[in-house]
């Protein structure tokens, strides 16, 4: 039994398609999916579907794939609008500044402790009745090594 023909697609669902895809570029709202495609298009998934890989198999000039790959390239995350990559962008942008000023306050904390401590090495001979012979009831502060010396 031979096996059956696939469905060709018409030149009109290649031209519906192309034509959403040109929608999808021109609204920054609009979801870079195959299936807004469809929505906007009016066809089933089935349709669109075929369209697409009829479109990857045979050389034809709508060239649907790569002006969809085209669409959806310059998006970190698939599926999602430009303006909701740009917000996705922002957001991990913001927790890199939030770790660096992270670390920034605890670098600004341990001078503080350390200059703090100077202090009190400098004043507590003065205030005590102690001899003022050494340094010996001072505890050493001890440097941790960052991230970068080692």
């Amino acid at each position: 039994m031979p096996a059956p023909q696939r469905k060709r697609t018409s030149d009109e669902t290649f031209k519906r398609i192309v034509e959403a895809i040109e929608k999808m570029a021109a609204d920054d709202e609009s979801p870079r999916t195959k299936r807004e495609i469809e929505r906007l298009t009016g066809y089933g998934h089935d349709a669109v579907a075929r369209a697409f890989r009829q479109d990857a198999t045979e050389d034809n000039r709508y060239r649907i794939t790569a002006k969809f790959k085209a669409l959806t390239e310059e998006l970190t995350s698939s599926r999602v609008s430009p303006d909701r990559d740009r917000q996705i962008v922002i957001q991990r942008e913001n927790r890199e500044l939030k770790d660096q000023v992270r670390h920034l306050n605890q670098m600004l904390d341990a001078h503080a402790m350390a200059l703090f401590a100077v202090h009190l090495r400098n004043t507590h001979p003065t205030t005590s009745d102690a001899p003022t012979s050494t340094n010996a009831d001072v505890v050493p502060i001890r440097r941790r090594p960052r991230d970068d010396d080692e």
